[in-house]
């Protein structure tokens, strides 16, 4: 292909649908999903201004992949969702979460992060000195392991952006 000097080339993203099982380095099953039109990066350049994207790197393991292939993809905890970070776990008086619903081991409770936006803490336990929070995601600090499956790969449009991806663990708990 010819191009003046200069100018950028611009690619036709691939647009692919995939089914997506996550299991542990034991083989346990965490969650599992079905992505539907979701944009490939062309290169690790589109990338760069989702440094901490949970799974950045089955992002780039998709690209190229065509309809019936599958591929088992070994991700270290740092490429998941990041280590354990014991920074993150902290116990507060129980008047400080106080909500409409009654606190329970397991719930969440939204605070504000340094910069305003959400974060996300889950309930640890309960006491007489207070509520322990963790604001680690589950997984953290765990090497997964993310079959994917694609059924239909099509070429898109350049100006389509990447969805979010959810995925739902086999209780139907959204992970992400």
């Amino acid at each position: 292909m010819l191009r003046e000097p200069g100018r950028k080339v611009l690619m036709r993203p691939q647009i692919l649908s995939f089914y997506c099982e996550v299991k542990d380095k034991l083989g346990n099953m965490l969650s599992s999903s079905f992505n539907r039109d979701v944009r490939a990066p062309a290169d690790e350049s589109e990338m760069d201004g989702a440094l901490d994207l949970p799974f950045k790197r089955v992002m780039m393991e998709l690209k190229g992949m065509r309809k019936g292939q599958s591929r088992e993809i070994h991700l270290s905890a740092e490429e998941a969702y990041g280590f354990y970070d014991d920074r993150l776990v902290m116990t507060v008086p129980m008047t400080s979460c106080e909500g409409e619903e009654p606190l329970e081991r397991g719930s969440e409770v939204v605070t504000e992060d340094e910069i305003g936006g959400p974060q996300v803490f889950r309930v640890v336990s309960l006491s007489n000195l207070g509520v322990t929070l963790d604001g680690n995601h589950p997984l953290a600090g765990q090497d997964l392991v993310v079959h994917v499956q694609v059924v239909a790969s099509r070429i898109g449009k350049n100006e389509r952006p990447m969805p979010e991806r959810v995925f739902v663990s086999s209780s139907g708990r959204i992970l992400h």
